[in-house]
């Protein structure tokens, strides 16, 4: 009886992880091919933890607050004390992330969270 590799799957999906630092997308695996129940399995042999709906950070991956934001709403813009401290013009750590969004983009998930969020005309 020939038994199924299923270190294929597993391969590509470590090689994603390995890519991005430890942070593994639910898209980038199906753009790879992976089946959901392959990932899904995966995901509990390797012990993920899930950051937001279709991110996982691996257990020896540090978690960047900033940069799942970043992965979970791309459109948003760092601002006012977060832009201040990427670069590096204030020692301050911020206590809530700013962002800066286009009108028209829903901002109730973000500001539950605890973000603050600003919108800009599309003109400006």
């Amino acid at each position: 009886m020939k038994v199924k590799d299923v270190k294929g799957p597993y391969k590509k999906l470590d090689e994603l992880v390995e890519k991005n630092n430890g942070i593994l997308k639910t898209g980038d695996a199906l753009a790879e091919g992976v089946s959901k129940p392959v990932l899904s399995k995966y995901l509990k042999l390797r012990e993920f933890e899930r950051m937001e709906h279709g991110i996982y950070l691996s257990p020896d991956a540090w978690m960047d607050e900033m940069y799942i934001l970043h992965l979970r709403s791309a459109q948003a813009v760092f601002s006012h004390d977060s832009a201040l401290y990427l670069h590096d013009m204030t020692l301050r750590v911020p206590l809530k992330h700013t962002v800066t969004l286009m009108t028209g983009y829903n901002p109730s998930r973000l500001t539950a969270d605890g973000i603050k969020v600003y919108t800009v005309k599309k003109e400006l």
